[in-house]
């Protein structure tokens, strides 16, 4: 799965482009064909363990990402999540 998330086909759009590319990553990481903002990770079929090939696939594209800003508990959106990305330079 590594490397799998193509960062120049995002749109360079801020936090559009990261939602994006977290979309396509957990679609890829989970096999799911729909994954939007506002699902919860947890609840679509994401563990510790996916979350962690999520953030791995992310970074293999070329984005950083601040592990301190995901929230630690029950509840985890996409939109959440996205909030910790950003294009590495």
């Amino acid at each position: 799965m590594r490397g799998q998330v193509d960062s120049q086909r995002a749109v360079h759009s801020g936090p559009a482009e990261a939602e994006t590319v977290v979309v396509k990553s957990c679609q890829l990481v989970l096999g799911r064909p729909t994954v939007r903002a506002d699902d919860d990770f947890y609840v679509i079929g994401g563990t510790s363990l996916s979350l962690i090939r999520v953030i791995t696939e992310l970074m293999d594209a070329g984005y950083d990402v601040d592990i301190e800003q995901i929230p630690v508990g029950a509840s985890l959106t996409i939109r959440q999540l996205a909030a910790a990305v950003s294009r590495s330079d």
